[in-house]
């Protein structure tokens, strides 16, 4: 719309109108008013950091600054997408495997809540004696509720201390980034976890520096952008040894564990060649092909690996289910 020539305000407004989403219907409604008051669309955005990103907000900003607003929108539109592309395969990765577990548990719950205690008094009755894969899967409904019960009653309370954990991470920053470092250090899993880091910092610092932005700014704001409190500290040593002086492939080898020696020569090279934009936009477009090609590899790990498990599972609970019907035939 404003490529169309349409002013900012009346271009937010009718998006505004056009949101079914309620809650970010008030906040755009809210920056809509801020920006007709004459505000800064990038200060009336900073209002709303859990909505908008400091990258977001600061390459508004560097739009408004350069009089080129439109062309940073759109840029911006771009990083959007690929991160949203990004989470959208890591979803569909784990959605199969996920249906087929769910599907797994619900045929164990069933047999064993409601099928079994509907076999169980006509064995007693007939004082025969239960197979041992269903006197294993009694035994198992005896702890499994309970266990159930605790487990729900456990996540409700860490959903309920959520403020206090908080809370506590602030207090211990040190606690906060070893366990937001758990996840990258999963084997297979914590290899994707942080190409797609690489890869969303990668877009993102090409895109200010694209704007124009200088090199240390783009640096801080690109730090958010790792979405992990870990990466996050590397990235902020790297900018502190950059303010120092020293080159940026120079600090990323230095500080950053997660980046891959092929981008950080890379990143090198476009800083020797004066090309540095272009050489970390081409490194973020081989880890994208790399993250895509590394959840296509684990979604063909984990399938096979879920079949086979759920064969088990539901291959026990048949074998449960036929050996006491045997057993009573035998005993007329």
């Amino acid at each position: 719309m404003l490529d169309a020539g349409i002013p900012l305000y009346r271009a937010l407004n009718f998006f505004t109108d056009s949101l079914e989403d309620k809650g970010l219907r008030r906040i755009l409604e809210d920056v809509c008013q801020r920006v007709h008051s004459g505000v800064y669309l990038s200060r009336a955005l900073r209002n709303y950091p859990r909505v908008f990103s400091e990258v977001y907000c600061s390459l508004v900003e560097t739009g408004e600054r350069s009089g080129q607003l439109q062309d940073l929108l759109n840029r911006l539109a771009d990083l959007l997408e690929k991160n949203l592309r990004m989470k959208k395969k890591l979803v569909a990765t784990f959605t199969y495997p996920a249906i087929l577990f769910l599907v797994s548990m619900a045929s164990v719950f069933f047999f064993v809540f409601f099928l079994l205690p509907m076999i169980q008094p006509m064995f007693d009755s007939m004082k025969i004696a239960l197979p041992w894969p269903t006197r294993l899967l009694l035994a198992t409904r005896t702890l499994l509720m309970p266990t159930l019960i605790g487990g729900g009653l456990a996540l409700f309370l860490l959903w309920a201390a959520r403020p206090w954990l908080r809370a506590l991470l602030r207090r211990r920053p040190g606690l906060e980034s070893q366990l937001s470092r758990l996840p990258m250090e999963i084997p297979i899993l914590g290899t994707v976890l942080q190409k797609m880091a690489t890869t969303r910092i990668l877009y993102a610092l090409a895109t200010m520096l694209d704007a124009g932005m200088p090199m240390v700014d783009a640096m801080s704001r690109a730090t958010a952008v790792s979405g992990n409190v870990w990466v996050a500290e590397q990235m902020t040593a790297t900018r502190r040894d950059m303010v120092e002086g020293m080159n940026l492939g120079e600090a990323l080898a230095k500080n950053v564990e997660i980046f891959p020696r092929a981008a950080v020569y890379l990143i090198t090279v476009g800083e020797e060649t004066g090309g540095l934009t272009d050489m970390v936009r081409h490194a973020a477009r081989i880890y994208d092909e790399e993250v895509e090609l590394a959840l296509t590899d684990l979604a063909a790990l984990l399938e096979p690996l879920l079949m086979a498990g759920m064969g088990v599972v539901i291959g026990f609970i048949v074998i449960s289910a036929i050996l006491p019907t045997l057993q009573l035939i035998r005993n007329f």
